[in-house]
């Protein structure tokens, strides 16, 4: 769940075009919570939204796990600050979502690896985490828990994964 000083990101649901808006929480309430008033991530003016004014927030965690849920605007409160109050659903409604920040591009790679046993192999996926492959040699099939080493060629260099 999140707590005051935690930035949301709003999207409007039933808009025609894609806008996002920044906010902060400033106060918790029963079933619900304040923000100050949002702002327009593209133009960064300020946003005003009707009561029953729907909408998908989004937050991350301590642990940068990233969450969304379904609110509406409630209305309107003066205070020191001007806030808005949103309705603030159970939390076992709100679900974990995963957001990269890259592309994924079906490439083909000239490679090499290069165990005990050289071999015509095949990659399939490569990121940062991990690599899968392919061997069409059936005694390195036998041996593919053994540690090897791709070489695969980017930018006229060649990078070495072990």
């Amino acid at each position: 769940m999140f707590k005051i000083g935690d930035i949301l990101m709003l999207e409007p649901k039933y808009t025609p075009q894609k806008e996002k808006f920044n906010c902060m929480v400033v106060e918790m309430g029963t079933g619900c919570f304040y923000m100050d008033f949002p702002i327009d991530v593209e133009t960064g003016k300020i946003a005003f939204f009707m009561d029953g004014t729907q909408f998908n927030v989004t937050f991350s965690n301590e642990e940068q796990a990233v969450y969304v849920f379904e609110s509406e605007v409630l209305g309107k409160v003066k205070g020191r600050i001007p806030m808005m109050q949103l309705l603030l659903p159970e939390a076992e409604t709100f679900v974990k979502i995963q957001r990269r920040q890259f592309v994924r591009l079906d490439v083909t790679l000239d490679t090499a690896i290069h165990p005990e046993i050289p071999s015509l192999s095949l990659f399939s996926h490569i990121n940062g985490g991990y690599q899968r492959w392919r061997s069409f040699h059936k005694a390195f099939k036998r041996h593919c828990n053994s540690i090897g080493i791709a070489i695969i060629p980017v930018d006229g260099a060649y990078v070495e994964i072990r």
